[in-house]
């Protein structure tokens, strides 16, 4: 297999965010009289962007985003990290001549504070975000984007990321992909998409690399 370019999802597949997400969401609860929803409830309804959980959780989005968005935007910067063994996964996918890019429903001002923090805004060499296009995952506009910036064809890419959301968007954009599950919430769904890969760990997919070395 040869890749060239790989695309990879950034919310729970590089960033470790969950935890500020939910206490985002029982903040905006609070703030509006409305039951606070449980962990296993955040859990359940995690989906493929913030809008379809908050239409979930809360029956709308109006009224709720702006007090997500207030506290989420307080403390993402403290309240998430890079998962372990990521930034020296990049690095080295960097030094083996990889092309780098990412592929968020994250608007791209909050993605952009949240890579610099954690020091991983070198590591790419594209990336797009919900605003740039105007779209969401699982369109594969925002794939056929970045190959055509990065000049790279489908079957020379790999899209890694930890959702059934990103295989479904891998699948429409026909490319390869990989279910990267160390940080998914819902890895039965991922897996229920019929990936190409499955990396269960940051070490799966290091040695993945490892061996396409060889």
């Amino acid at each position: 297999m040869a890749i060239k370019l790989l695309v990879f999802d950034w919310d729970q597949t590089l960033l470790d965010s969950f935890a500020v997400h939910r206490d985002a969401l029982r903040y905006a609860a609070h703030c509006l009289g409305l039951p606070v929803p449980t962990e296993e409830e955040i859990v359940r309804t995690f989906a493929g962007s913030l809008h379809e959980q908050l239409e979930l959780l809360f029956g709308g989005v109006d009224g709720v985003l702006p007090h997500y968005g207030h506290y989420y935007r307080q403390h993402h910067l403290t309240g998430s990290r890079a998962f372990p063994g990521v930034a020296e996964m990049l690095r080295d996918l960097r030094r083996d001549g990889y092309g780098l890019a990412l592929l968020s429903n994250k608007s791209r001002s909050v993605a952009v504070a949240e890579l610099a923090h954690t020091g991983l805004d070198s590591a790419f060499d594209h990336a797009v975000f919900r605003d740039d296009l105007g779209i969401l995952k699982p369109d594969p506009a925002g794939v056929h984007s970045i190959l055509r910036a990065l000049g790279i064809p489908p079957e020379e890419t790999l899209l890694a990321g930890d959702g059934a959301v990103d295989v479904e968007v891998a699948r429409r954009a026909e490319v390869p992909c990989a279910a990267a599950l160390w940080g998914s919430l819902h890895p039965e769904k991922a897996l229920d998409m019929a990936p190409d890969y499955v990396w269960h760990t940051v070490a799966d997919a290091t040695a993945f690399f490892a061996g396409l070395r060889r």
